[in-house]
């Protein structure tokens, strides 16, 4: 048991899917980096995904809470996409203002970056902006905040994407964390169980053979002999029951609805 009270399983199989997804996610990235046509007109540098570390955060959420709603494949993809178009929006609207204001004899005036005295201020309007978007789209995705920072003080390789970025790594990364994260909370956790499950068992075993005795008995001074207490039996049964109950699967699910319901947000039916 971890000491948050979880068995250690959880953070087995928590670790599987980071380890696969952040390596997973930069091998699937550098592949469309190598696409011509891409190449050609938006992106003009390689690794563009190691620029965004929100998605060491994503990981968190979907390899290690899967069932929070934060971690759910519409906040996942949607809340992710919108805060990097909101932030790259902020980024270009700063830097046209700064052009605007600008003499030509200013250097960098036509710089594509915000300035330093201006960076504070677009960058809390960027994550402001994309808070309100989320709570009215119900996309609440703690990283997204990250990608809309990182789209207004991106470095080169970031800045050189343009809005391509909100597809490029955001997108495509946060859609492929989705499916690696189903597939790791659902069978690599089904067989995390299995191999855990069976000393798991044991020690439940043993723990409801050592409950059952002398459990509901008691020494009866009066006439010198064990006898039975009724209400200390049924609690007794009680808790031999409570220990009886197998192990399950843990709550690594994605909230179960009608087809593309259930993995829509909006279109989720209400309880």
């Amino acid at each position: 048991m971890m000491y948050d009270g979880r068995p250690i399983r959880y953070a087995v199989v928590s670790w599987i899917g980071s380890f696969t997804g952040i390596l997973s996610i930069f091998a699937l990235t550098y592949a469309f980096e190598q696409i011509p046509i891409l190449k050609e007109y938006w992106i003009s540098d390689n690794w563009v995904v190691a620029a965004a570390g929100a998605f060491g955060a994503q990981s968190v959420l979907v390899f290690a809470l899967p069932s929070s709603p934060a971690s759910q494949p519409w906040n996942c993809v949607f809340g992710s996409m919108v805060s990097a178009f909101i932030g790259v929006s902020t980024r270009k609207l700063f830097v046209v203002m700064q052009q605007l204001a600008c003499s030509e004899d200013d250097l960098g005036c036509y710089a594509d970056t915000v300035q330093p005295n201006l960076a504070l201020i677009a960058s809390a309007l960027a994550n402001s902006i994309s808070i309100v978007v989320m709570h009215l789209t119900d996309s609440i995705h703690p990283p997204a905040g990250a990608f809309a920072y990182i789209a207004v003080n991106a470095a080169g390789k970031i800045r050189s994407l343009g809005y391509f970025y909100m597809i490029l790594p955001v997108g495509i990364g946060s859609v492929w964390f989705v499916m690696l994260s189903w597939f790791v909370n659902k069978y690599v956790n089904m067989m995390a169980d299995h191999l855990f499950s069976f000393k798991y068992e044991q020690d439940k075993q043993m723990e409801m053979t050592d409950g059952k005795k002398n459990q509901g008995y008691e020494l009866d001074k009066n006439e010198g002999a064990t006898s039975q207490n009724p209400t200390k039996c049924e609690e007794g049964l009680a808790k031999t029951k409570t220990l009886a109950i197998p192990s399950k699967l843990t709550n690594r699910k994605y909230p179960t609805g009608d087809g593309i319901g259930a993995w829509i947000r909006p279109l989720r039916k209400k309880q």
